[in-house]
């Protein structure tokens, strides 16, 4: 009698489970019939606004809070990718850094049909003319008693650009990654019995964003630093060494001074260095000076492959793709690139190791998220930041 209720009871629990199970994989394919035909209705859409001076352009204020519902009853038009709806915005004037946070919200409450608006940016002058295409790395983010989950990410807007639009790929949906409600506490929409099975998040044509201008002067956030900020510029103690500030809003330093070493880092801050990324500078003294340039060539050939290897141990890794000999300023110097992922986020590391004298090297590099900075900016960005470092002493 026992073992028959005991095999009754397996049977009943294994009942329940496949049910559940068959349950989940229903909800999880009404989703995807969902993103279908989102997709199907703005396909059928008629498209706009051949170029960019045809679209209306709503103005956008500092500090202020913008709600977006992206839906049908939005205008649409063809992008690099494909066809997207938008929306157009004027951005006030700047002549410094500033930031936009951008959040985007699942719709619909069963996370297993869920769906959201992965936002992308187009950036424009006062002419109209491209300045930059962004796509923002996106986090879970959660706040409040009852919070709503929620992608949270930003943008750095540079002096000199002035309008906004904001659309998403087509190309990406229906994709999604795979997530843990029980991550962001909120109420997981499975069993006990399947509790470890993540659902996909796609991404769709339609959701619901918001956008908040924040405008705070750059590199207001310093971390004690022994250096000094005047006119744009970090001065090194003891002037070492100067360089200009790259342009990020709300950009921290942090700085730090050795018998042999003097660094200095310029980001958004901890955890933040995929929105503007991170600048990096460290100046060192040599404890035996080079006697001519190809002994500073040679000890580079060893030093960048073990400085990427070594680097940001335990948050990421990188491949190194490419280094080579070149002159940076006049001096002898070595350049290198790498790729690889760093905090979760896609990652592209470009660097160069210079020989300002026989007893002075400077390392230098920018690592930054190629979906938020784009890789030809990027570059100009760096050679203007490396040409701008000067030997005081």
């Amino acid at each position: 009698m026992f073992m028959t209720n005991r095999i009754y009871i397996i049977l009943v629990m294994s009942l329940l489970i496949t049910g559940c199970t068959v349950f989940g994989y229903a909800a999880v394919k009404e989703g995807k019939e969902i993103i279908t035909k989102l997709t199907e209705r703005l396909n059928e859409k008629s498209i706009c606004c051949e170029t960019y001076t045809d679209l209306d352009y709503e103005s956008l204020s500092f500090g202020e809070k913008i709600n977006i519902n992206i839906t049908e009853n939005n205008l649409a038009r063809e992008f690099g990718t494909g066809r997207s709806y938008f929306k157009a915005f004027d951005l006030p004037e700047s002549k410094i850094p500033y930031e936009i946070s951008v959040y985007s919200y699942p719709m619909l409450m069963d996370m297993r049909k869920a769906y959201v608006f992965y936002p992308q940016f187009i950036l424009l002058d006062k002419t109209h003319k491209l300045a930059r295409e962004v796509a923002p790395s996106m986090i879970w983010a959660q706040e409040g008693v009852f919070p709503r989950p929620r992608l949270t990410g930003a943008i750095n807007v540079l002096p000199g650009e002035s309008k906004l639009i904001v659309y998403t790929d087509p190309s990406r949906f229906g994709h999604g990654s795979n997530w843990n409600s029980s991550v962001l506490n909120f109420p997981p929409p499975r069993t006990h019995w399947n509790s470890d099975w993540n659902y996909p998040l796609r991404r769709a044509p339609e959701g619901e964003l918001q956008l908040i201008l924040d405008k705070k002067n750059v590199a207001t956030k310093h971390y004690n630093i022994i250096g000094a900020v005047k006119d744009n510029t970090y001065y090194a103690e003891n002037n070492e060494f100067t360089v200009a500030l790259p342009l990020i809003a709300n950009m921290d330093i942090i700085d730090e001074k050795g018998d042999l070493y003097y660094f200095v880092d310029f980001w958004r801050g901890p955890g933040k260095w995929h929105i503007s990324g991170l600048y990096s500078v460290v100046w060192y003294k040599l404890d035996k000076e080079f006697s001519n340039n190809q002994d500073f060539y040679d000890s580079s050939d060893y030093h960048i492959p073990n400085l990427v290897e070594k680097n940001f141990s335990g948050r990421g890794s990188f491949e190194l793709f490419e280094k080579k000999k070149e002159k940076i300023n006049g001096m002898a110097a070595y350049s290198f690139k790498a790729t690889g992922n760093l905090d979760g986020h896609e990652a592209t590391w470009i660097g160069a190791y210079i020989k300002y004298s026989n007893n002075r090297v400077a390392q230098t590099f920018l690592v930054y998220n190629p979906g938020s900075m784009e890789d030809s900016i990027s570059s100009d960005n760096f050679i203007e930041f490396v040409s701008s470092i000067k030997s005081v002493n």
